[in-house]
């Protein structure tokens, strides 16, 4: 999947190559690999946590928005279409997809958020997603994955692709709501919050107006409709590994 990525996404992903086996302790074997270093920040650690941007600021993520429009641009490209896509999903949770959004609308805390989980998963399972290609998906498509220019944001690499695979392009679309704002309360005694920031909308409209133009289809009403239902999708499976934050705001 590494050197997948790697031709797939280059260079925006690290170039990986196998090292062959080594041995370790009484019996041990360990698959070995050397990998390229991608160099600048994580966006992580450069993302503002005020509820509020100004005007440099703004220039810097817009321009981040235009180069996340660009990675998502070459992940339609590469994809391919499919009479099914939930056929070709067949990684560890492309082939448990319907299962996943299932268990999520018997048991999310809303009787709103358990709706919204069983339209997802009957819009899935009517084909939905059929019309979006099917494509290597990076598997943790979150700010520290993310890396950057210090001074600039323009966007070096995607790093972490430990848990790729593939799936209908669009699911990793839960990563744009990540980029709309910080969490707040994060290691304190109170539940942490995600605050979007008070230019959200106009750094989505970035994001959508970069997109579209690199490709035009997805100005298509079927098209963009099944694009939407991927990121929602993606949303519900980030819900299952950890405490979605976008759930209730990212719909």
């Amino acid at each position: 999947m590494a050197v997948t990525a790697s031709r797939m996404y280059s260079p925006l992903a690290p170039k990986t190559r196998e090292l062959g086996r080594i041995t370790v302790g009484k019996g041990v074997s360990l698959q070995a690999c050397a990998m390229s270093c991608i160099p600048g920040e994580r966006f992580s650690e450069l993302q503002p946590r005020t509820p509020s941007l100004d005007a440099s600021t703004m220039v810097r993520y817009i321009g981040f928005m235009r180069h996340l429009a660009k990675f998502f641009a070459i992940s339609w490209r590469a994809g391919q279409v499919h009479s099914s896509a939930l056929s070709a999903c067949t990684g560890k949770v492309g082939r448990s997809l319907t299962f996943r959004l299932g268990s999520l609308e018997r048991h999310l805390p809303s009787r709103a958020l358990r709706q919204k989980a069983q339209q997802v998963r009957e819009a899935v399972e009517r084909g939905g997603l059929d019309p979006m290609p099917v494509v290597l998906n990076h598997g943790d498509l979150v700010p520290s994955n993310m890396i950057v220019d210090k001074k600039t944001w323009v966007v070096k690499g995607y790093v972490d692709w430990a848990e790729a695979e593939y799936m209908s392009t669009g699911i990793c679309l839960y990563g744009l709501e990540h980029l709309l704002g910080y969490m707040e309360g994060a290691g304190s005694a109170r539940r942490p919050r995600f605050v979007y920031y008070q230019q959200a909308e106009q750094l989505r409209h970035a994001f959508w107006t970069a997109y579209q133009q690199q490709v035009p289809e997805i100005a298509s009403p079927e098209v963009r409709g099944s694009l939407m239902l991927a990121r929602e999708v993606g949303i519900f499976l980030w819900r299952k590994r950890t405490d979605n934050p976008f759930l209730g705001h990212g719909f």
